[in-house]
């Protein structure tokens, strides 16, 4: 749930790339996490400290960052051993936060879930290797196969696991009882939940690289580096999508959103009631990575002078095939 996304490239052109890069990224210093927003459960107090984070996601209340050593760490709320169940090892590579679930994908393409397991989104994790990325849902998750093709568990009320056919797929994003996928050609496929408009409304046009979710709504990045949002408006998070271009990543949270510049700066804009767009950090720090949950976001920054300053922000723009 909650899905954040950066700038695409194609698996085919990137795939030598990716390796390499990701492979340097565990030589180097990786980066350091910055929370703010909603504290309820300890989700900005207990960010974990260290600079060896290399990637972040966030869930309703909890929180999870790999850490360059494949391994994996969680904090925020426990809610059914989303925080407590989470998995041992250092053989990760990928992780993505649902609602109060999570998941995370070995680097053997399997998928591991843990948390919250009332619709079966932790249960029915598909077994086998092949995956290449994963993506949480409200209470629902997506895996994108080395094929193209997807998989999709867990609640289903609205068809958000009803995945659509074919295998030019290149991204996948959960929203909260909605489904998007990114297409090798530039376009988006939306599905599940339309209360408002989240589906029915999925932009046209074949020049989008990224795709997130939030709740009730979507966005995506073109490009030219602009951002278009459509769904629910219950608090700006549509009508308030920053102009302009210059942006390399997006995240959708509850109903807020944040977009990464290419100057690292992060913009912020919706739902503030717990302080999660007012307090999003300025200054001089530059970060490589973003995520929103529902009253909190987190963002990722190597040390300054640090190598990772250049190997995080190529892989974090490159995993998002998420291609993560």
């Amino acid at each position: 749930m909650f899905e954040r996304t950066f700038k695409s490239f194609s698996i085919g052109a990137a795939i030598v790339v990716i390796a390499v890069v990701l492979s340097a990224v565990n030589f180097a210093r990786a980066g350091v996490i910055v929370s703010w927003g909603w504290n309820s459960n300890g989700q900005v107090s207990d960010t974990p400290t260290g600079d060896d984070f290399i990637d972040i996601d966030a869930g309703y209340a909890h929180s999870l960052a790999l850490k360059s050593d494949g391994s994996i760490v969680s904090w925020g709320r426990e809610n059914s051993g989303v925080v407590g169940d989470t998995p041992t090892g250092s053989d990760f590579v990928d992780i993505a936060a649902g609602g109060s679930h999570s998941l995370a994908l070995k680097s053997d393409g399997s998928i591991v879930s843990w948390g919250n397991d009332w619709y079966d989104q932790v249960s029915n994790t598909p077994t086998g290797g092949g995956f290449v990325d994963i993506a949480g849902g409200g209470g629902h998750n997506l895996a994108l196969k080395s094929d193209g093709s997807i998989g999709s568990w867990g609640y289903n009320n609205c068809g958000q696991s009803n995945t659509p056919a074919g295998n030019d797929f290149v991204d996948i994003a959960g929203g909260g009882n909605h489904s998007l996928a990114l297409k090798s050609d530039g376009s988006i496929v939306s599905w599940g939940h339309n209360y408002n408009g989240q589906v029915s409304d999925t932009p046209t046009g074949s020049d989008f690289v990224a795709i997130a979710g939030g709740r009730d709504y979507s966005l995506a990045l073109k490009s030219d580096g602009s951002i278009v949002s459509w769904g629910s408006n219950s608090d700006s998070q549509v009508s308030d999508t920053p102009a302009g271009a210059g942006f390399v990543g997006i995240a959708g949270g509850y109903d807020h959103s944040l977009a990464l510049k290419s100057d690292g700066s992060i913009v912020s804009w919706g739902r503030n009631f717990h302080s999660q767009v007012s307090d999003t950090p300025t200054g001089d720090d530059f970060f490589v990575d973003i995520a929103g949950g529902y009253g909190h976001s987190l963002a990722l920054t190597p040390e300054p002078g640090s190598l990772s300053l250049l190997l995080i922000g190529a892989a974090a723009l490159l995993r998002r095939r998420r291609s993560r």
